[in-house]
């Protein structure tokens, strides 16, 4: 049993000051395991001061095949989806949850697994003032990944949701995902959107703009920064 402490950060509109708000526990099982179904893993996003658990998310990899069929092809790994299911606490001890299914790679690499920081973004996204905050908004995720904060986001439900990323696994995944949990009806999307590149912003503005441990390098930030700024409308807001 190993933990990850992970500092979360938010930032208000109108400051420029970081507030720490939270940190991340979770819990790893052997790679193996996970990777083939024989446990599940779970994380707990807590309060500070680490007395209160403000909400979890629990992954285990499931079988199937990109067609929503049991059975996969020889040659394909049958546990290359999530299960995810993102749970908040409620007054009266009944958990509000919101479950998806991942599409990864399965080779090891960034794309075969889910991030801390994604898992603490879904859970501070199914909060009820967030989800009241996305109903019916245009929101667009820079930087999704395999897509956790992006498609929870969406179920809150919001008017439409774009999930954009730059790396070509990450482009080849999220449309399977989308398909997987029979979201394109609701307005869920991908994309390609290079913040370097201006030529892949396009031109829809999104009400909510959100993103979770995007910059690695300072020299990102730049362009970052540009790309929410094109991507938000003027009375549009940033998470």
């Amino acid at each position: 049993r190993t933990s990850a402490h992970l500092t979360m950060k938010t930032y208000c509109k109108r400051s420029a000051s970081p507030l720490a708000i939270a940190y991340l526990s979770v819990w790893y099982p052997s790679s193996h395991a996970l990777s083939t179904g024989q446990v599940s893993r779970r994380s707990s996003l807590y309060t500070w001061n680490g007395q209160q658990e403000i909400g979890w998310v629990v992954e285990r990899r499931v079988q199937g095949d990109d067609n929503n069929n049991d059975a996969a092809s020889p040659d394909d790994d049958i546990h290359k989806y999530l299960e995810v299911s993102v749970g908040i606490h409620k007054e009266d001890d009944n958990d509000e949850i919101t479950t998806v299914e991942i599409r990864t790679s399965g080779d090891g690499g960034v794309s075969s697994s889910l991030w801390p920081s994604a898992l603490a973004a879904s859970i501070l996204l199914r909060r009820p003032k967030m989800r009241h905050a996305l109903v019916d908004k245009d929101v667009l995720e820079l930087g999704s990944g395999l897509g956790l904060a992006g498609l929870v986001a969406a179920s809150a439900p919001t008017k439409s949701c774009t999930l954009t990323d730059k790396a070509e696994d990450s482009l080849e995944l999220l449309p399977r995902t989308i398909e997987r949990n029979a979201l394109s009806e609701r307005q869920v999307s991908s994309r390609p959107l290079d913040w370097k590149d201006e030529a892949t912003y396009g031109e829809g503005k999104a009400d909510v703009v959100i993103g979770a441990d995007l910059a690695y390098y300072f020299f990102l930030l730049r362009p970052l920064m540009d790309a929410s700024r094109a991507s938000m409308k003027d009375d549009s807001g940033l998470l």
